[in-house]
């Protein structure tokens, strides 16, 4: 998406919520500069009673209701009408000709009343609840402390019991460790 299209995409937004300065609505989006550096965009989401909140980078999966709520049960509703189609199609391929018919039947399916309420209320948006997130959800990923540390000269944690603390950052770091995940063989033995 380009800023032009996303102008186009907005007007197109009001025509159907119908916002006003005394009636504004909200519209979450993730921080795609096609949306942030739009001034025009911006001009007319303000005159027009659009209040736009673009959610922090790498937030979308936790703060963003579409990822949260829809997406999955989506994606297993889409599976399962694929399955559909194919048992009642017996020796025959999906085409471009019936994904769409496919891809809304799984969407009408996801995409419920319910499903919306629960993606707001999981992210804290609404019932506004400032506590859907704990302290371990604001600790750096390990990715982020490894490179803090490089950048000062430290030494990446250590998987001796014996490693100190070089940062706040790493006394601040969960102590669990993720259980190692063998891949399990994908064909017969050789």
């Amino acid at each position: 998406m380009d800023k032009d299209m996303f102008l186009t995409w907005i007007r197109h937004f009001a025509t159907h919520v119908k916002p006003s300065p005394d009636r504004p609505v909200l519209l979450i989006m993730d921080g795609h500069a096609s949306h942030t550096r739009s001034l025009s965009a911006i001009d007319f989401a303000s005159e027009n009673g659009i209040v736009m909140l673009s959610l922090p980078p790498h937030a979308t999966a936790r703060l963003q209701p579409l990822d949260v709520a829809f997406f999955k049960p989506l994606q297993t509703f889409f599976i399962q009408e694929q399955e559909t189609w194919m048992r009642t199609n017996p020796w025959r391929k999906i085409t471009a000709f019936q994904i769409a018919g496919i891809f809304n039947k799984a969407n009408v399916r996801a995409a419920s009343m319910a499903t919306a309420a629960k993606g707001f209320e999981t992210t804290g948006i609404w019932p506004c609840n400032r506590h859907v997130f704990g302290e371990v959800d604001f600790l750096p990923s390990i990715e982020d402390v490894d490179a803090f540390n490089i950048s000062l000269g430290h030494p990446g944690p250590s998987s001796s019991p014996s490693n100190s603390c070089h940062t706040p950052f790493q006394k601040a770091r969960p102590s669990f460790r993720p259980a190692r995940q063998h891949p399990q063989p994908s064909g017969p033995p050789l």
